[in-house]
């Protein structure tokens, strides 16, 4: 699999207000042509003008000739966010790459979808197929307040498999409640700040449950701790190269001291642009890109975050 599936060019047809923070575009390719087949879970790339790449969950109907993405307005982000709230219109073009799914919706007896803010995105086409398959589920939806709650009108018509709690009104998801009441079959969906992701699987892990299956909008904490790091080697298959990466730089910025450019563009571990193909060594993975089963092969890596899990690497550049 390639790191990015689709390169694409989409024309905004309009951008929707859904809540405070939070606007919705609807994209279609901009030839006309039909835009690639998807499945729940599934996220795009889009190009912003600073040539940075932002993720976003499609979250419009599976059958449907557009994409919609929503977008909550990150005022200490990068200004992907801010650009699309404050500047994007509709009738522009967008670069964009995917669809790619890292979320997949599992095979099930029952579902249980547990939603954090903007992390509602995923779990909408998810209910859709569930509720086409006749498959029992309920929604758990929290968030700041009423306000900032994207797509609350339209989840109520489903009624009480819904519960919508605003933290200003109800406090935070009962998460302990709600394991203790999972029923035999029940799987687990997540997706929302850290902290909810947190408490879920500490919660699940704590009562001898199976994990939840989350996707998250930023790497773990522990992850991103570079007061573990430690230097190793990288050596080039191609060109028989061998360079020190140091302790509080990552591979990319290490090469890069040496004259080795690998194209990059959200450096964060999400967007896969910078996918490298490993030769020899152990991986210790940092992304959110790569699926699990891509992780246990070791023979990719993103290179933006992860390092190499003991003295060294062997890369195909």
């Amino acid at each position: 699999m390639t790191a990015i599936q689709y390169e694409l060019t989409l024309r905004v047809e309009s951008v929707t207000r859904e809540a405070e923070g939070v606007v919705s575009l609807t994209l279609v390719n901009a030839d006309g042509s039909a835009l690639p087949s998807w499945e729940p879970g599934s996220h795009i790339g889009i190009i912003v003008p600073s040539g940075r790449c932002a993720h976003y969950s499609l979250c419009g109907p599976l059958a449907a000739a557009y994409w919609q993405i929503a977008v909550l307005l990150q005022k200490d982000g990068r200004g992907a966010s801010r650009h699309i709230h404050e500047s994007l219109k509709p009738g522009e073009i967008l670069a964009a790459s995917g669809p790619r799914n890292n979320f997949a919706l599992l095979p099930a007896r029952r579902y249980l979808f547990i939603a954090g803010g903007i992390g509602i995105t995923p779990m909408l086409p998810m209910i859709e197929s569930v509720e086409q398959a006749g498959v029992p589920w309920q929604l758990i939806y929290g968030g700041r307040d009423l306000a900032s709650m994207a797509f609350v009108g339209k989840l109520r018509d489903h009624n009480s498999r819904v519960v919508i709690l605003p933290q200003d009104r109800f406090g935070l998801i009962p998460v302990a409640e709600l394991a203790d009441s999972l029923p035999e079959g029940c799987l687990i969906y997540c997706c929302g700040p850290e902290p909810l992701l947190m408490v879920v699987q500490e919660v699940l892990s704590s009562r001898g449950l199976p994990e939840a299956r989350v996707e998250r909008f930023q790497v773990a904490p522990g992850l991103t701790d570079k007061s573990r790091n430690q230097s190793f080697m990288v050596h080039l298959a191609r060109s028989g190269r061998s360079i020190e990466i140091g302790a509080q730089e990552s591979i990319v910025e290490g090469l890069a001291k040496h004259g080795v450019v690998i194209t990059t563009s959200c450096e964060e571990g999400f967007c896969g642009t910078c996918k490298t193909r490993v030769l020899a060594g152990q991986v210790e993975h940092r992304d959110c890109f790569l699926t699990e089963g891509e992780k246990a092969r070791q023979d990719s890596i993103l290179p933006c975050v992860s390092r190499a899990m003991r003295q060294s690497l062997t890369l195909d550049l």
